[in-house]
């Protein structure tokens, strides 16, 4: 994971380059000291997502300290808000309306600043500082650059979380016998050996999810598809499902690819 970031120096000497090091919420609670009346802001691409960073921030900041901005919930008058990316224009007119300045602006999933919205709303909002959180600062297609941003400031390498026992090692296996034309009975055949404990399986389209979700089911490996045609509630009680064993896996397309934070998964 890396940090990107266009802080100016001497706010990141009173910040802390540690504070950045240990991610955006030790940053967010050394920032508040600084920030006096100004507001804090977190944003994120998924409500998910929103939903997940506040509760951890809350941990960290208190309770009272940090809101969500998003749908129907919509507490910018809090020391911290955290927004998803589709209602940052509505928050930042909420913040001019109450006269409020942006000390500190920290993007979550820091590619989809590139996206309109954030593209027309970050200059507007004009934090001191801009902060992004991204595993994949460096990208292919110019149309997905990082282009509100100038410099690296942290590096979290792959090799640095297996140290601090964040991830296991990788360890590669050749798996024989592998036949383009029978996909399906080959994960099949590639579960059975490896996946031990709570997993997930990616689909090509929402309709290939539903259909491998039920074969799988069908030959004894307990699986249920996952994906937007499900409510939230439904997507809530079919997680908390794969997290106590009720099934082996959850088949999506990309709901899960990104924000998500299973800590208890355990392969993929």
């Amino acid at each position: 994971m890396s940090t990107t970031t266009v802080a100016n120096p001497s706010y990141r000497e009173r910040v802390g380059y540690q504070a950045a090091l240990r991610g955006g919420f030790a940053l967010v609670a050394a920032a508040l000291p600084e920030a006096g009346d100004r507001a804090i802001l977190v944003t994120a691409p998924p409500q998910a997502l929103v939903g997940q960073l506040a509760a951890t921030m809350r941990t960290w900041v208190g309770d009272e300290t940090v809101g969500t901005f998003y749908a129907d919930k919509k507490q910018a008058d809090r020391p911290v808000v955290i927004a998803c990316n589709a209602s940052v224009t509505k928050l930042r007119e909420r913040l001019e309306e109450d006269g409020r300045r942006v000390a500190l602006l920290i993007c979550d999933e820091a590619h989809g600043t590139q996206g309109a919205t954030l593209q027309a709303e970050i200059p507007k909002l004009d934090p001191a500082a801009l902060v992004g959180f991204t595993a994949t600062p460096f990208r292919s297609a110019p149309r997905e650059s990082l282009e509100l941003f100038e410099s690296v400031f942290v590096r979290y390498t792959l090799a640095d979380a297996v140290a601090d026992g964040v991830l296991v090692p990788m360890r590669h296996e050749r798996f024989r016998g592998f036949d383009p034309d029978s996909v399906d009975e080959t994960c099949l055949a590639m579960m059975r050996v490896h996946a031990e404990g709570p997993g997930i399986v990616s689909a090509k389209s929402i309709e290939d999810a539903d259909s491998y979700a039920a074969w799988l089911t069908e030959r004894g490996f307990e699986a249920e598809s996952i994906h937007s045609r499900h409510t939230g509630r439904q997507r809530r009680d079919k997680l908390e499902r794969l997290r106590t064993g009720e099934v082996s896996a959850l088949v999506h397309v990309s709901l899960l690819s990104e924000g998500v934070d299973l800590p208890w998964l355990r392969w993929l």
